[in-house]
C-alpha cells in the first residue's frame, strides 16, 4: 500500500474529490496486538478517536477474525481495552477510554483570543478543560445554531490552545442526559465525537452537573453514546455502535 501522507489523507477525506470522511484509520501491528493511527481531514494526526476505535474493532473482528475480548488497541493516547458484541441487531463496542483528566485551569469564552472577532459576540461562559489523551474544552449551557457556528472554529483555533483543542458545547437535559455539539480540531463540526462525549462527562462530573457511575446518554447529531464515569478509578467507559456503510476500492495514485 502507498504510505499515507498528509496530502493523501486530505484527498481521501475530501467529500467532493475523494471518498469523503472525518478521518482515516490505519491498522498496523498484528491482529493479536493491533495499533491504530488516525489521520484528520486536514492531514494532521490526533492521538485518539473514540468513534474511530469502534469501527476499527469491528473491522478487526469481522474481516481479520480477531477473537480477543476485550481486544486491546494501541493508540497515540495509549492502550484502549475494547469489549465487543457482534449481535443480530448490530455491532456494539464498550471502550475503556482511560481516566478523563478534567483538572486544568478554567477558561472564559469571552476572554479567548479571536472570539471578539467572531460573527456572534461571545457570552461569559466558563469552559472546563479535559483530556482524553487529546485536549478538550467543554462549555455547558444552551446554544443557538448561530452561536455554535461562530464560536466552534474560533475556540478550536484560539491562541489559548497552542496545539489546538476540541470544543464541546453541551446542554444538560432531563434526567442527566446531555445534548452535545463538537467542533474538532483538524476536522470541524462532526456528527459525533467519542472522546468529546467522554470529556464532557468528565467535565460535568468535576463541575457537579453530572454524577459518577450513572449511565449518561450523550445525544450527538449522529446518534447516542452511553458514557459512565467510574468513581473507583476515574475511567470513562464509552459504549456505542459501529456500522458498515459501504466498501469500495480506491486508486490512491489518482488522489
Amino acid at each position: 500500500m502507498r504510505p499515507l501522507t498528509p496530502a493523501l489523507a486530505r484527498g481521501l477525506c475530501h467529500r467532493n474529490l475523494g471518498v469523503g470522511a472525518d478521518g482515516v484509520l490505519v491498522f498496523s501491528g498484528s491482529v493479536a496486538a493491533p495499533e491504530m493511527t488516525i489521520w484528520n481531514p486536514d492531514g494532521s494526526v490526533p492521538e485518539m478517536c473514540g468513534n474511530g476505535i469502534r469501527c476499527f474493532v469491528m473491522e478487526l473482528v469481522r474481516r481479520h477474525h480477531a477473537t480477543a475480548n476485550p481486544l486491546v488497541v494501541m493508540t497515540g493516547a495509549g492502550p484502549r481495552p475494547c469489549r465487543w458484541e457482534d449481535r443480530d441487531s448490530g455491532f456494539m463496542v464498550e471502550v475503556d477510554m482511560g481516566p478523563g483528566r478534567a483538572d486544568g485551569d478554567d477558561v472564559d469564552l469571552a476572554d479567548l483570543a479571536g472570539l471578539a472577532d467572531a460573527a456572534v459576540a461571545p457570552r461569559a461562559l466558563r469552559g472546563l478543560r479535559a483530556d482524553l489523551g487529546n485536549p478538550h474544552v467543554v462549555f455547558f449551557g444552551s446554544f443557538t445554531e448561530a452561536e455554535l457556528l461562530a464560536w466552534g472554529p474560533s475556540v478550536t483555533r484560539s491562541a489559548e490552545f497552542p496545539a489546538g483543542v476540541n470544543a464541546e458545547f453541551a446542554e444538560i437535559m432531563a434526567e442527566g442526559s446531555v445534548r452535545l455539539t463538537v467542533h474538532e480540531r483538524g476536522a470541524g463540526f462532526t456528527m459525533a465525537c467519542g472522546t468529546g462525549a467522554c470529556a464532557t462527562v468528565a467535565a460535568g462530573v468535576r463541575g457537579g452537573l453530572l454524577t459518577s457511575d450513572d449511565r449518561i446518554e450523550v445525544d450527538l447529531p449522529g446518534g447516542v453514546l452511553e458514557i459512565v464515569h467510574r468513581s473507583a478509578d476515574g475511567h470513562l467507559l464509552m459504549t456505542g455502535p459501529a456500522v458498515e456503510v459501504y466498501e469500495g476500492v480506491v486508486d490512491l495514485e489518482k488522489l
